[in-house]
């Protein structure tokens, strides 16, 4: 399982679970406490819903309080200090929403099907043979937050509703990339990817 940096927080928790990101704090006992934490806030926003609060606007899209404060406690989680999960939690947000809008705008979408079958495969992966003890720990913490299992998956749904159709944008960009580039690393694409996203943001003119 790839995770990339654009992702939304709730989905970086199966990134967690399958080894995909490195964390900064080793101390196991301490870290699935603050995993819990973040599970919290994903508990709170299902049961009190978007408080609709903008922090930033852009030309077609805005970063949300709500947002913004569910990444920054995920960052925290992972072992990021207070300064360092701000600025990335506020890079996210850009990324994702300029991301999105640039995804809807090419028509990309996700049908009820398709979100079903994702959602569906990742819940097996989840209780596969594949997944250490270790990660078996922090899914257990994350489920404490919620009144079943069910609960989660039916919120990543909700996640999944916006991430699938950019992740569908981006596999069209990669692909487009090396077939101009065929001598290109994984490397140079990131870099490419990268530059996209930064001038998406640049466009958004994003302020208070």
């Amino acid at each position: 399982m790839k995770c990339k940096k654009y992702i939304l927080p709730g989905i970086l928790i199966g990134c967690l679970l399958f080894g995909g990101i490195v964390i900064a704090s080793r101390d196991d006992f301490f870290f699935v406490a603050k995993v819990g934490d973040f599970a919290k806030t994903l508990r709170r926003n299902i049961e009190e819903g978007d408080t609709g609060e903008i922090l930033l606007r852009g030309e077609h899209v805005s970063v949300q309080r709500d947002q913004y404060e569910q990444s920054r406690k995920f960052y925290l989680a992972i072992g990021l200090g207070e300064k360092e999960a701000s600025e990335s939690a506020l890079v996210y947000c850009k990324e994702f929403n300029s991301l999105y809008h640039e995804a809807i705008r090419k028509n990309y979408d996700v049908s009820d099907g398709e979100l079903e079958k994702y959602i569906d495969e990742m819940r097996e992966n989840f209780h596969s043979a594949n997944v250490s003890p270790e990660s078996v720990q922090i899914y257990r913490a994350i489920l404490k937050q919620f009144d079943s299992e069910d609960q989660y998956w039916e919120y990543q749904k909700k996640v999944y509703q916006k991430q699938l159709p950019i992740e569908k944008m981006n596999r069209d960009l990669e692909e487009e990339f090396y077939q101009k580039n065929p001598q290109a690393s994984s490397e140079d694409w990131e870099k490419e990817f990268q530059k996209i996203k930064d001038e998406l943001v640049l466009k958004e003119n994003f302020h208070n």
